[in-house]
């Protein structure tokens, strides 16, 4: 059995949203924290230990844009790098910082921003853009099946969670994924691919099984077998 380290974070702006809307600061954070530990309870003869962190101020929301700002934690302000995206930036925060990213499988941080993906390097440091959609998802709301925009944020952050676990090239973790379906409907596992909406509507993963066209806005909280079973 495999117990997986897993650091999550969440950036100050996304707490101050939630603060704005009346809602616990951590909230985002807590939901991350449930949605992670539910998907891992179908995950067989694995388990994972999440550790949350403190609030991050970040330099940017947006995930993929290029900027420059000051290396974290450098006492000169003339220290100055170029980044090609947030996630690098968040590497920074770490290997700068005295902190120990060796601790853990997955260390993420989610971001204030409410449609932008997300994006996982060197198999360990992702960044989430979609906090905002989870300030709309309730505590205790975990299941393995969601319906609805909102839920895209937790899927998200499972689909670049589940990019720091696997050591794949990211063509085959894209392609690793299927679809489940459940009371009339398909829903997208964290990894089905795009490819599953071209063409005949169907196509067959990495492991060779079939995948049938998901429906819209209806997404699974979990990792299908072919995906899981490569985690490291």
């Amino acid at each position: 059995m495999t117990t997986y380290d897993i650091h999550v974070a969440i950036t100050s702006q996304l707490a101050d949203n939630a603060e704005s809307q009346g809602k616990n600061r951590k909230h985002a954070r807590d939901i991350a924290e449930e949605y992670i530990e539910g998907a891992f309870s179908n995950v067989p003869n694995d388990s994972c230990s999440v550790t949350v962190g403190s609030e991050v101020y970040a330099p940017q929301q947006e995930v993929f844009s290029s900027f420059e700002t000051v290396v974290p934690c450098s006492d000169n302000v003339n220290n100055r790098k170029d980044y090609p995206d947030l996630s690098e930036w968040w590497k920074d925060h770490w290997t700068e910082c005295s902190r120990d990213p060796s601790a853990y499988d997955a260390i993420i941080l989610i971001t204030n921003y409410g449609d932008g993906g997300g994006l996982t390097i060197d198999d360990k440091y992702a960044t989430v853009a979609d906090g905002a959609k989870m300030l709309d998802v309730s505590n205790g709301s975990y299941q393995q099946y969601k319906s609805g925009e909102k839920y895209y944020g937790p899927w998200v952050l499972l689909h670049e969670l589940g990019h720091a676990l696997l050591k794949k090239s990211t063509s085959w973790e894209h392609n690793s994924g299927g679809s489940f379906y459940s009371n009339g409907t398909y829903f997208r596992s964290p990894f089905a691919a795009d490819e599953a909406k071209e063409g005949d509507g169907s196509h067959y993963n990495e492991c060779g099984e079939y995948v049938a066209e998901w429906d819209t806005n209806s997404v699974a909280m979990k990792w299908n077998d072919c995906a899981y079973e490569a985690f490291y």
